[in-house]
């Protein structure tokens, strides 16, 4: 598949994805289509697209960073369930008074839900929302203020979040393929310092969020 038609499973599973919102059946379409394109035929894709399943799920790195991913999953929906997540945003929005104070504890609140970029989303976006009935405030702002603070912020976390787990089992897979002797933890800690957009953005989003002279400037 040395060909252009090499990119139609990447574009097709990001599309599905994008759509259906529903990443898993976008992943699922794409490999299928891909397996497809190497051995046409509905029975030789499938057995072809099951093949690359389990070999990636019988990697020892690859299924630790699986069983992680669905247990933090698990406790992030308990949490849910259980209303911790309706407490922690009625707790919050209390100290929501102004414009200013909305954004500053839009950024406050990664120090206890950097985790995960939708574990963030699903307890700051309530607060922000019953914030923006109450102080006047655009929905703009607010946006912007939780997108800069949530993914750009989470990938600099080195410990205790759902990429640091990812990024482990990804680095570590291909340290394997490479044959180099070194901790995959250690080699992603010095690339941190090396994520030139995330810094970048969370710099420039913090200063646009708390600067008056640039962001608090009424029209």
């Amino acid at each position: 598949m040395e060909n252009w038609f090499s990119i139609v499973p990447f574009v097709i599973a990001v599309f599905v994805a994008m759509t259906t919102r529903q990443v898993l059946v976008g992943l699922g379409l794409g490999l299928l289509i891909g397996s497809y394109s190497l051995k046409p035929g509905i029975f030789n894709s499938l057995s072809k697209m099951s093949d690359y399943v389990f070999i990636a799920i019988s990697d020892r790195d690859n299924l630790r960073i699986i069983i992680f991913l669905f247990v933090f999953g698990g406790l992030v929906g308990m949490m849910q369930v259980a209303g911790g997540i309706k407490g922690f945003a009625k707790t919050v929005q209390k100290r929501i008074k102004t414009e200013r104070s909305a954004l500053i504890v839009a950024w406050s609140t990664i120090l206890v839900t950097f985790m995960d970029c939708e574990f963030r989303i699903m307890t700051t976006g309530p607060v922000m929302k019953a914030a923006k009935t109450s102080v006047a405030i655009t929905r703009a702002k607010l946006a912007y203020a939780i997108d800069v603070s949530t993914v750009p912020v989470i990938v600099l976390m080195p410990v205790a979040t759902t990429y640091t787990g990812y990024m482990v089992s990804v680095v570590g897979g291909s340290l394997n393929q490479l044959n180099i002797n070194r901790s995959p933890y250690q080699l992603f800690l010095a690339s941190i310092p090396f994520n030139f957009w995330a810094l970048s953005i969370v710099t420039i989003g913090y200063i646009c969020s708390t600067d008056r002279a640039i962001y608090w400037k009424r029209n």
